[in-house]
């Protein structure tokens, strides 16, 4: 991008021994293209201003600029907006210093006006210098102090010319609400895979089914079938649980692929609006990304370099087989999203398909280890002891993709 080409038409009789006479003289292309009475010559800035040397009567006209030398070019047209660039850069530096804003970023509406009052004591607000990070994390540590019972934490962040505040309240909670006693029950119907208990007495093991709402960890605990003592039961309860997913997977499909054709922008943003300095006609499918060349915390300016790449759609069609296999990838891919961190598809089963003219229906069965733990406050209720051990319903999801 950095190196200047510039393109050059020569025009006259005999054009090859003209050429020829050029490269006597030192001068060398990068490329040229020579037909009966003109040639289309590239050349690098050195060898362009030798080529300006030469005395000739042959016709040498610039027709285009590429690389760095079309940069300059542009900055000379639009000179008048450059220079403003200029300006408004110093004199945003000039400001730099001055805090324009300052946001508290909480949903209580007493949480933000004590903070404000609080910051505004400690020199923080509109139009105030800046402090220094010492500064900050004294101001910080002075807020917590001065109100204990309601922040938890606060940290004061600079982002260019404002501060944002960002702060947790302080919940207390009470003596009843920590202490009310408690059972851990099952969230779902399942077989027991990992059972852990801080507090309470265990009611079910592993590799044990257990229904949704029955007690896996009990709050009350009990001697010689009497109840003692009411406590919080603490603890967690992994299962296997079961899904049944139902997916459309149609024949046709779309696939998107660059074409190797690309093209690169500069873009200037200042705050949240982003403006093309080089600009030029878009794709009509393209692919874009973007590479900061230029970032200055304290000042709200950008500039990028961005690279739009052609793509093109293909259409394919899908064998009845390969459209199973992108059903189970594609049902995968779903219910996983639902899934947190620490759990996982155990593993899956395609139990029935069913074509038709422009899709494929797949129905997925799934053992998926998963969090169960549910909490549920203790009354004074009778034990059924009459239940069926093993029927469980399976949760139905319908994938249309």
């Amino acid at each position: 991008m950095f190196r200047s080409i510039y393109v050059v038409k020569i025009e006259g009789k005999d054009i090859r021994r003209f050429i020829q006479k050029l490269y006597r003289c030192n001068i060398y292309f990068e490329d040229i293209d020579i037909y009966d009475r003109v040639a289309y010559v590239k050349l690098t800035s050195e060898n362009y201003k030798k080529l300006l040397d030469v005395k000739t009567i042959y016709e040498i006209k610039l027709i285009r600029l590429k690389g760095f030398a079309k940069f300059v070019d542009i900055i000379k047209r639009n000179r008048v907006f450059f220079v403003g660039l200029v300006i408004s850069y110093i004199y945003l530096l000039l400001l730099s210093n001055i805090i324009f804003s300052v946001d508290v970023i909480h949903s209580k509406a007493y949480i933000r006006e004590l903070l404000y009052s609080e910051l505004k004591s400690h020199g923080i607000s509109k139009y105030n210098i800046v402090k220094s990070y010492k500064t900050k994390e004294k101001i910080e540590k002075e807020i917590l102090s001065n109100n204990k019972d309601k922040l938890e934490w606060i940290e004061i962040e600079r982002s260019g010319v404002k501060y944002i505040i960002k702060v947790e309240e302080r919940i207390i909670k009470s003596p009843k609400e920590e202490e009310a006693p408690r059972d851990i029950v099952a969230k779902k119907d399942g077989i027991i895979m990992r059972l852990n208990a801080f507090h309470g007495e265990i009611r079910k093991k592993i590799n044990d089914y257990v229904k949704k709402g029955e007690v896996i960890i009990s709050g009350a605990i009990t001697k010689n079938d009497e109840v003692k003592n009411k406590i919080t039961a603490d603890g967690f309860v992994y299962a296997e649980v079961w899904y049944k997913t139902d997916v459309n997977m149609p024949y046709y499909y779309r696939e998107e692929k660059l074409t190797g054709k690309s093209k690169t922008r500069l873009k200037f943003q200042f705050f949240n609006k982003k403006i093309c300095i080089l600009c030029f006609n878009k794709y009509k499918t393209y692919k874009e990304s973007e590479t900061l060349l230029f970032n200055n915390k304290l000042l709200p300016i950008k500039l990028y370099i961005s690279k739009d790449s052609e793509t093109i759609l293909n259409e394919h069609l899908y064998s009845p087989e390969d459209a199973v296999g992108a059903a189970i990838e594609a049902s995968n891919k779903k219910l996983g999203k639902t899934l947190k961190k620490d759990e996982k598809i155990l593993s899956s089963k395609v139990i029935n398909t069913r074509e038709y003219e422009n899709y494929i229906n797949v129905e997925i069965f799934y053992k998926v280890y998963e969090n169960i733990t549910d909490y549920s406050e203790i009354i004074e209720k009778s034990t059924d002891e009459s239940g069926e051990w093993f029927s469980f319903p399976l949760k139905k999801i319908y994938f249309m993709i």
